[in-house]
């Protein structure tokens, strides 16, 4: 089952307990309803409310996330809240690259100073000075987010 989230607007000047933020979900390219959370500490809510019920259900279906002494079952509001930062992510990735260069060496994340026509830059400057292990430019988003998460 591919769940995403489309349409994400959120409020970050808005999110006190919980992220403030409205999205449409899509499941295996269907949209199938809305999820938003209001910021203040409580739970998603979901429309129609089968919604949840099929995503607690494919929740169930995942390996638990395990802490230090602690597991924790995926629901419908665990799964969202991942797709959620996964977006703000893209997001925020996708702006920084537009005028970057994001890079990683030793586990970290690492940008350049504004570049004009980065492009041109990309395409003619001999990015081993960087020493980078992995130039995020470069690699597929869905891969760059990766490694921006990790």
């Amino acid at each position: 089952m591919k769940i995403e989230l489309k349409n994400v607007k959120y409020a970050a000047f808005a999110s006190q307990e919980t992220s403030c933020f409205e999205a449409t979900v899509y499941i295996d390219g269907q949209r199938t309803g809305t999820v938003a959370n209001d910021g203040h500490g409580g739970s998603n809510r979901y429309h129609p409310y089968a919604l949840q019920k099929i995503l607690d259900g494919h929740g169930a279906t995942l390996p638990p996330h395990i802490g230090d002494g602690f597991s924790l079952s995926i629901d419908a509001d665990i799964l969202i809240g991942e797709l959620l930062n996964i977006a703000l992510a893209k997001k925020e990735l996708t702006r920084l690259m537009s005028k970057r260069v994001l890079f990683s060496r030793d586990g970290k994340i690492y940008q350049t100073g504004v570049i004009p026509n980065l492009r041109e830059y990309l395409a003619s400057t001999d990015l081993k000075k960087l020493q980078a292990d992995v130039v995020l430019n470069l690699e597929p988003i869905e891969s760059a987010i990766e490694l921006y998460l990790a």
